[in-house]
């Protein structure tokens, strides 16, 4: 085999074993050219699997694209190497012995799940909001997290579509039943779990229009999914929490809370709002045992950017431009933040803070050219 460092073709194993699973062999090898050492692992590939894109794009199965998720999933928690190599192993060999050679996304990304749900909290967690997209990170829902969320944003648009007031204020009824749906949400968790550990409260729409167009409709629809819906889950379900005198509640707010954004006067309060919510559940809730903080992402690549950069608001060279890191935000990069304030054994003191995961944007007080000269 080829040595890495020095291309030589004369390399030779010193050392055999097989790991710990007994699924691939171990063999350290040394270069007689440069004298460096390396390891290699030898597997069985029982069939060569392609995977099917979303888009309907064909590519083949990368095994260590796969490691590589799970292993940042699992980055700093206490899961040793050995393990690791297992469940990418288990993965591996249940798509391949699953009949199928061509295997869409989606089936490898709930494998992935399932696997990591029985291994690691916090690592379900992380995987959970970057595949999920942020729809669905609720830590101990077990499968219903996903229909709970996405039930309670449905229900929200299709009551908002009937509500008609000339206020643009949602009728009692409509209240009524929003607080209804998270009433069964938190009796069902109740029965089947006693409480969450955790919350993350992440659900939200955005609205692009001048403050003196936007009418009182639009303006209720966004602080009713934005601001109300949190409320709600925060009062219900953190009520369990306290019972227990233990539990983590994280709301996903923007750098929109942090500074007024030109056009967007419903979304910024809304989000403004909900950093006010997260202080003063932070300071009521604290001395029981309940930890509420919130964390303020700049602008990432989701399916609410395509929308509104598809409307012509903004360009991603506007964004770049002036995010002082130079890109946009990665979901894993929130998924990170939301796991470390969740993790209440090693950060139980941090509450009430507002967490900017925006690449320096809050912290930059320049002009874009000359924070562009510094790139060169």
């Amino acid at each position: 085999m080829r040595c890495p460092f020095c291309g030589h073709d004369d390399t030779q194993v010193k050392d055999s074993r097989p790991t710990e699973d007994n699924a691939a062999i171990r063999r350290r090898r040394s270069c007689g050219n440069c004298g460096q050492r390396f390891t290699t692992i030898e597997r069985v590939q029982l069939r060569e699997l392609t995977v099917v894109k979303s888009d309907g794009r064909r590519v083949p199965f990368d095994r260590d694209k796969l490691a590589r998720s799970i292993r940042i999933s699992l980055r700093k928690r206490p899961i040793q190497e050995e393990r690791i190599e297992r469940i990418v192993n288990g993965i591996v060999r249940q798509l391949e012995s699953s009949g199928d050679t061509d295997i869409p996304t989606t089936q490898i990304g709930e494998l992935v799940m399932d696997t990591l749900k029985e291994v690691d909290e916090v690592a379900y967690v992380r995987f959970a909001s970057v595949y999920r997209d942020f729809r669905a990170t609720q830590f101990h829902a077990e499968d219903t997290s996903p229909s709970i969320n996405l039930t309670w944003r449905d229900n929200l648009a299709r009551w908002q579509q009937r509500a008609t007031s000339n206020a643009g204020l949602l009728p009692k009824p409509t209240t009524q039943r929003l607080s209804r749906l998270v009433q069964q949400l938190a009796e069902r968790i109740a029965r089947d779990h006693g409480a969450l550990d955790g919350l993350v409260n992440n659900a939200g729409v955005s609205l692009i229009v001048p403050a003196e167009q936007t009418t009182a409709a639009q303006w209720q629809r966004v602080m009713a999914i934005n601001l109300f819906g949190p409320f709600l889950l925060c009062r219900y379900l953190g009520a369990q929490m306290l019972k227990r005198r233990q539990g983590s509640i994280v709301n996903v707010a923007s750098v929109a809370g942090l500074a007024g954004i030109i056009h967007r006067s419903a979304y910024n309060a809304s989000k403004h709002g909900l950093i006010g919510l997260t202080r003063t559940l932070a300071a009521e809730w604290g001395g029981r045992g309940v930890r509420v903080n919130a964390v303020c992402p700049g602008w990432i690549k989701t399916d609410m950017d395509a929308v509104d950069q598809g409307g012509g608001a903004y360009s991603d060279s506007d964004i770049v431009d002036r995010v002082p890191l130079a890109r946009f935000a990665r979901a894993q990069d929130v998924a990170e933040a939301i796991a470390f304030l969740a993790d209440s054994e090693r950060n139980g003191f941090i509450n009430g803070v507002s967490l900017p995961v925006d690449g320096g944007w809050m912290a930059d007080g320049s002009w874009n050219g000359l924070r562009l000269r510094t790139r060169t």
